[in-house]
């Protein structure tokens, strides 16, 4: 604790008199770097200084987060995982075909390309697990 007290004392006496681009390096991290002792140990020794002498509260550790279940679930909408990745191709294209139609209404590009776009990628989906 002795280190921390030095370190509060030395950071009190050598505040930084400047602020802007000139000041870096001056202060209590000049004196720090001469004497070589290590930013983060210095304030980590201050810290727990001032924590005990009643100058900062000391700093409440998180709670341990709880396992997932079901019923602790943020998203109400989340539903269980397909179990096959077989599920999930089947809703690709389901959602592939959607999007053709879609793009088709509005005439977003040429038919001729849109189906074969269609096509390659039902394609790549089918047999990606081959390639």
């Amino acid at each position: 604790m002795e280190f921390g007290k030095v370190c509060c004392e030395w950071r009190d006496k050598f505040k930084q008199k400047k602020t802007g681009p000139q000041s870096k390096g001056t202060g209590f991290i000049l004196i720090l770097k001469k004497t070589g002792v290590p930013i983060s140990t210095a304030y980590w020794w201050m810290e727990r200084y001032e924590v005990s002498i009643g100058a900062k509260p000391e700093k409440q550790k998180p709670e341990a987060p709880s396992p997932w279940t079901p019923d602790n679930e943020k998203r109400a909408n989340r539903s269980e995982p397909i179990a096959r990745m077989d599920g999930y191709k089947i809703l690709a294209k389901k959602m592939l075909e959607a999007g053709f139609c879609e793009l088709l209404k509005k005439k977003a590009a040429d038919q001729s390309h849109l189906w074969a776009a269609k096509d390659w990628a039902k394609l790549r989906l089918d047999f990606a697990d081959t390639l």
